[in-house]
């Protein structure tokens, strides 16, 4: 094989290699475009709600992507049972033996530079010790002397108590709607508890009634959404 033929030969296997070099960025390329496009689809986005349903499908409701899904640590739910993320969940009835069968709580870190804000969640729960619609609807009596006043949600009446503590400079406010289906005592609570500003620094960044706004709008979105299904 002659100089020439030799040259050509060699700018050929060049160009072969090349083009594939080529074929195999341009596929690398594509297969990162789809992995990413996989990985924001699953991620959650703002402003998107998701549908829930009960595991025996008596109700159901959407709930903000944003929010964080709680699990117990115990084996079987109790009325005392431990909610993980901590920081996020406040799925207990205050004072009361409902015993949560879902809870959604607030992400705490995006107010993490605001320390007042000690958590907020939306939960449902059963009381089992309330057997029919009178002792449902006459709330615990641990809540104290509270009439409460009906409201409607997802087409079915509920009664709706406001359920306030305080110890410790800490606050704890819990939107409580009760009704009886079915058979079954059930409660709708937004809980959120806060924390005097007056016992950190001055230059301490504070939960704003902005933020405030925020976060219950989100908790209320699930809320509002709540219906029987059955």
């Amino acid at each position: 094989m002659g100089y020439d033929e030799r040259r050509r030969a060699v700018r050929g296997v060049a160009k072969r290699w090349l083009g594939l070099r080529f074929v195999c960025v341009v596929a690398a390329a594509i297969v990162a475009a789809v992995i990413a496009a996989v990985a924001c689809d699953a991620a959650p986005k703002a402003g998107v709600s998701l549908p829930f349903t009960s595991a025996d499908g008596a109700f159901g409701f959407h709930y903000a992507a944003e929010l964080v899904k709680c699990e117990t640590q115990d084996a079987k739910a109790t009325s005392e049972s431990v909610w993980a993320p901590a920081e996020a969940c406040r799925c207990n009835d205050p004072g009361g033996a409902a015993v949560t069968a879902v809870c959604f709580g607030y992400p705490k870190d995006k107010f993490k530079e605001k320390p007042t804000f000690n958590g907020a969640s939306f939960f449902v729960a059963l009381d089992t010790n309330a057997g029919d619609a009178a002792s449902c609807l006459a709330g615990s009596a641990n809540w104290g002397e509270l009439k409460g006043e009906n409201t409607t949600i997802g087409g079915g009446t509920f009664r709706h108590f406001r359920v306030s503590d305080a110890a410790m400079s800490h606050y704890e406010t819990s939107d409580i709607y009760r009704s009886f289906k079915a058979g079954k005592c059930y409660e709708l609570v937004i809980q959120e508890m806060t924390t005097n500003p007056n016992v950190y620094d001055a230059g301490t960044q504070k939960f704003t009634s902005e933020d405030e706004a925020e976060v219950k709008g989100k908790l209320m979105q699930a809320l509002q959404s709540f219906k029987f299904l059955r």
